[in-house]
């Protein structure tokens, strides 16, 4: 897996990614799942697979006060998301002169310039940038602009209950792999929720990708944006 400190050159030159964006402290299943559908689409377009994460929770910066408590250090993390398969992981420094840039600004500097994203793969509520005013409809404009598909993840929760953007570590352990907890900003369904994810553009499945379906299932409970930008 490669690191990817820098953003001010191409990660790949001469070849585009399939992306995530989150703060994914704990890497737990719900965050492996959204990984692998990511991993999976980067395969189907001859693509590289990338993770975009930052050296610190963007809450730490925009509101100390209330930021959660993390469950994995950096090399952790970096451990974590290596056992993913993913080929890169890009880690944005988050400081107070990022927490003002722009959404425009961040697409074009870290999505378009260093890694050439063909297909972003984000929670419906995704929102980044200064003041949170990204979201994925501008991210859908700035698509057509630079010539990359959003695809939301959907989570429709059938039952049970959903934790909140800031919760403290969950009890449900199972859901998490390695014991983790839900920590560090991250939505997880819990209580035997039954969830279903729906690519926002209904792109079907190809036949008989089981495992494929079964990831955005598990992507379901990870489909959220209050660790990002």
């Amino acid at each position: 897996m490669q690191i990817i400190n820098e953003q001010t050159a191409p990660a790949f030159a001469g070849e585009r990614t399939v992306i995530t964006i989150g703060a994914y402290d704990g890497v737990h299943l719900g965050h492996q799942a959204v990984i692998s559908h990511v991993r999976q689409r980067a395969l189907e377009l001859g693509a590289r697979s990338a993770v975009v994460t930052f050296d610190r929770h963007p809450a730490s910066v925009v509101r100390p006060e209330s930021a959660p408590l993390l469950l994995t250090g950096p090399e952790q993390k970096m451990e974590l998301l290596e056992a993913t398969g993913v080929d890169a992981v890009v880690v944005v420094p988050f400081n107070t002169e990022q927490a003002g840039e722009s959404p425009e600004s961040f697409v074009q500097r870290v999505l378009v310039e260093c890694l050439a994203t063909q297909v972003i793969v984000v929670g419906e509520d995704f929102h980044f940038g200064r003041h949170r005013d990204g979201n994925v409809n501008l991210l859908r404009q700035l698509g057509a602009e630079h010539d990359f598909e959003v695809e939301p993840l959907e989570a429709d929760e059938q039952s049970g209950h959903q934790t909140g953007q800031d919760s403290g570590h969950s009890a449900h352990g199972p859901h998490l792999g390695e014991g983790h907890g839900v920590g560090g900003g991250d939505r997880l369904l819990h209580g035997g929720a039954a969830a279903r994810v729906a690519v926002a553009r209904h792109r079907q499945l190809p036949h008989g990708d089981a495992a494929d379906a079964a990831a955005r299932t598990r992507a379901a409970r990870a489909a959220r944006a209050g660790d990002v930008v």
